[in-house]
């Protein structure tokens, strides 16, 4: 979610970060490591940076029983980066994403992150609370990057550690906040990566119009977006994709080659389900038609 050049609409996408918060606390209902820790400490830093009214305004995004979805989305991802053997990562629009800290564990990961100032401040905050008190290690292999993902100067200064090895990019939940040209040009950046280090990008960003209501009550879908578009300035509705094959379609076009894989695959792992008393039915609601797109170059 992601310069001078840019700066207006920099500005604009800088109010996307507060819409960060919800995925955060919903990761905190998953076994996905260090989402509590991250989610508290957030907590803590939000009370004192902001005031009651924004607060409110953030915990009416939470809505929790969409959770599923959201746990779904991110261990897919895990799954596919790891089937990948991914070495290289990264992350861009990464918010408070645990997965860096997940994958460095392994030390021959090497992975940036790479966010607008403001998260990406907010973000090492946390992170450094989080290590003052010994709840994760100090990770020699995770950097943070301030940067925007419209700028290719920005994407290439993420990778500057980064041999000359092929790299996985992946963002979730970045590209419905950004205008068809806006999409065009990160995917034009990130293709130009690829061709530079070889290696994939895999993304669940692709919003199909009708979104769906991830198991919410039409109404209630509506509302959560209506505040999110009003939180972030941004009418999201006019970003979406037709449908799956339109957002196929506009990939391709670019240079794109695609492998799909449904959020189902990842339904055995998720545990929020149980915590939130979802059926299985219901479940299954919520993710059906969602996907990620793992693309390499054609």
């Amino acid at each position: 979610m992601n310069s001078e050049i840019r700066k207006p609409e920099t500005n604009s996408h800088e109010r996307i970060s507060p819409t960060a918060w919800s995925l955060a606390y919903r990761r905190s209902l998953t076994d996905i490591p260090y989402s509590s820790g991250i989610f508290e400490e957030l907590r803590k830093i939000l009370r004192r940076t902001r005031s009651a009214a924004e607060i409110q305004e953030l915990d009416e995004l939470v809505r929790p029983e969409i959770t599923p979805m959201f746990e779904a989305r991110f261990k897919l991802m895990n799954r596919l980066l790891r089937q990948r053997s991914a070495r290289q990562i990264l992350e861009i629009a990464a918010g408070f994403s645990p997965r860096s800290m997940d994958f460095a564990r392994d030390s021959s990961v090497e992975y940036a992150e790479m966010d607008l100032p403001g998260m990406i401040k907010e973000k090492r905050a946390v992170v450094e609370e989080l290590i003052k008190q010994s709840k994760i290690p100090r990770y020699p292999n995770v950097h943070f990057y301030s940067g925007d993902a419209l700028n290719p100067e920005d994407l290439l200064a993420a990778t500057k550690l980064f041999r000359n090895e092929p790299i996985a990019v992946v963002n979730e939940g970045l590209l419905r906040y950004l205008s068809f040209g806006e999409k065009a040009i990160v995917a034009q950046n990130v293709h130009k990566l690829l061709e530079r280090f070889g290696g994939v990008w895999m993304t669940p960003d692709l919003s199909v119009r009708p979104e769906g209501t991830l198991g919410l009550p039409e109404e209630k879908m509506k509302e959560l977006n209506d505040r999110i578009e009003r939180i972030t300035g941004i009418e999201i509705g006019k970003n979406y994709f037709e449908n799956e094959g339109a957002a196929r379609a506009f990939f391709e076009n670019i240079g794109f080659a695609i492998e799909r894989h449904g959020f189902l695959e990842a339904a055995s792992e998720l545990v929020s389900p149980q915590k939130l008393g979802l059926t299985p039915v219901q479940v299954e609601k919520g993710l059906e038609g969602h996907a990620v797109f793992v693309m390499t170059l054609d």
